[in-house]
């Protein structure tokens, strides 16, 4: 891991399945997630399959030899906790408010496809 060139990337962004798994629910290969890291995966290691990629997270999820699962977004976080999370990005790690204020402009803007 290492930072990601572009900074923070903070809010409901899509990511797009490249590869299919049997395990995996839904027909859309497109799905909007949370995201909240300013690092990120860059240059994935061997054996690993890549399952899908973002505009600003070229990495997004991956898996290694069928076992292991690596996703950078945070289906597991609700709003409330992300909305949390920022405004302490913003306080005690004193962040671009902007950032901020994009990501929570996108978290409200829809909802995650964290369901599936």
């Amino acid at each position: 891991m290492q930072l990601a060139e572009h900074g923070w990337l903070l809010g409901l962004h899509p990511i797009e399945v490249t590869k299919e798994k049997d395990w995996m629910v839904g027909g859309a290969s497109t799905h909007p997630l949370y995201f909240i890291n300013q690092d990120q995966v860059v240059r994935l290691p061997p054996d690993v399959e890549l399952l899908a990629t973002s505009e600003s997270c070229p990495n997004a999820m991956y898996q290694i030899e069928g076992r292991l699962l690596s996703l950078q977004a945070h289906p597991e976080q609700p709003l409330s906790s992300m909305q949390r999370f920022t405004q302490i990005l913003v306080d005690e790690y004193h962040i671009d408010p902007a950032i901020a204020e994009n990501g929570l402009t996108s978290m409200a803007a829809g909802s995650p496809d964290a369901d599936h």
